[in-house]
């Protein structure tokens, strides 16, 4: 997925990594829900330890070979995009509870 992604305003080099963080992030209710705590989304960047306790070095793993990137690159990125996502998830959990 080339050129960004239209979900979180990512850009394209960190688009399969963003993709793949998602999918993980739906598959797992605890985790979205502490991503979607504005004390959480609203600290940005994280560091590296805090990634690292967050989603823990299997999943960052899988994401480092789903994205074709090293762990060490995908953990620092993760730093900017699991507050990104958190925010975002949000965002569009909030419209949903609007009412129409």
């Amino acid at each position: 997925m080339r050129g960004g992604d239209n979900f979180t305003g990512a850009d394209s080099d960190r688009s399969g990594l963003t993709t793949v963080a998602i999918q993980l992030i739906h598959q797992d209710t605890e985790l979205r829900n502490f991503l979607i705590k504005p004390e959480n989304y609203n600290r940005s960047p994280w560091s590296a330890e805090e990634v690292e306790q967050v989603m823990g070095s299997s999943r960052i793993a899988h994401i480092a070979h789903e994205s074709g990137q090293t762990p060490n690159a995908t953990e620092e990125a993760l730093c900017e995009v699991l507050p990104m996502l958190g925010r975002s998830m949000a965002k569009k959990e909030s419209e949903k509870r609007q009412p129409m």
